[in-house]
């Protein structure tokens, strides 16, 4: 057999020194293997519920924000797209002072709480809902006597049923760059 094989031909410190660097490189591996695992799950925990809160948060607001006429509409759309020019570097103290008010440190609700406010998936949604569902859809629905709810789940989340994936595949690298995966 080669240099240290296992057992060791011959009483040698060099062969039982080599095994043990052997074992402690494999139990190494193996613990590193665990924390893999548990940034997995991790990242699973605070993963899905801060996609699926933004989809819906997300997904309601932009067929508001397009469908309905309220007042300070022009505001909130200009708010949306002035929110898009800054970069999260830009406003990570703010957040964590926030967070640290909210008492949210050291726990899945840092990560998911702030996926639900994030405006790029808002606002592709918007767009897709103001380019792909036509008004007149919307009032033929609200003639025939549905409701807000009932347009919303049977006229725009089928047709935006793309952005609304697309949207979900955006902020799943965001959010899973937060879980440090």
């Amino acid at each position: 057999l080669g240099r240290g094989s296992y057992p060791p031909r011959q009483d040698r410190a060099s062969s039982y020194a080599h095994a043990t660097v052997h074992e402690s490189r494999a139990s190494a591996a193996a613990g590193v293997l665990r924390l893999r695992r548990f940034r997995r799950i991790g990242s699973v925990h605070a993963g899905n519920p801060a996609l699926s809160g933004n989809l819906a948060i997300c997904s309601i607001a932009a067929y508001v924000l397009s469908k309905h006429d309220f007042p300070g509409k022009k505001l909130f759309n200009e708010v949306i797209i002035i929110s898009l020019m800054f970069s999260g570097a830009v406003t990570i103290i703010a957040n964590y002072l926030t967070l640290s008010w909210l008492g949210f440190i050291d726990s899945y609700w840092a990560i998911i709480v702030p996926a639900w406010a994030q405006t790029l998936g808002l606002y592709l949604m918007k767009k897709f809902i103001d380019s792909m569902v036509h008004d007149s859809m919307v009032e033929a629905a609200r003639i025939d006597g549905a409701g807000e709810l009932t347009i919303f789940a049977r006229i725009v989340m089928p047709i935006g049923v793309f952005i609304f994936s697309q949207s979900k595949i955006v902020e799943t690298m965001g959010t899973s760059g937060m879980t440090g995966e």
